[in-house]
């Protein structure tokens, strides 16, 4: 089956096989806040593993990528592992409104524009990973 992706939210476009996030500044609550993007595809995922080439054209404060590999639309939660927003590398999820932090490693100024990162999500059942890819 082919993969196909859809943008839910953010200024996104797909070129090929790379899906691009413009990023930018939007209202939050009357708050200026970054911008989120998201994709949607066509596949389901039960468990195995995903794997992203990630590269950033500048580097600020809340720059991140991160996959969400679990989705609950009933209670609007979701579990994501990825990099930067916080940390080099983070597994998180949000229910009910708030942001739990499950793992983290490494200091998000190690992130470097124009520079390619390999991530590789591994879920066996409720266990989470972020080997080396």
């Amino acid at each position: 089956m082919d993969i196909n992706w859809a943008p839910l939210l953010g200024e996104c476009e797909q070129k090929g096989s790379k899906l691009i996030f413009k990023g930018g500044i939007t209202e939050y609550q009357g708050i200026p806040s970054v911008s989120i993007g998201n994709f949607i595809t066509n596949q389901s995922f039960a468990g195995g593993t995903i794997t992203a080439e990630i590269e950033f054209d500048n580097i600020e404060d809340a720059t991140g990528c991160s996959i969400i590999f679990y989705y609950d639309s009933a209670q609007s939660s979701f579990v994501m592992a990825g990099l930067g927003s916080g940390n080099l590398y983070s597994i998180k999820s949000f229910y009910q409104g708030r942001w739990t932090t499950h793992s983290f490693a490494g200091d998000p100024k190690n992130l470097k524009p124009g520079q390619k990162y390999k991530l590789c999500i591994s879920v066996l059942g409720s266990n989470v990973a972020l080997p080396r890819g």
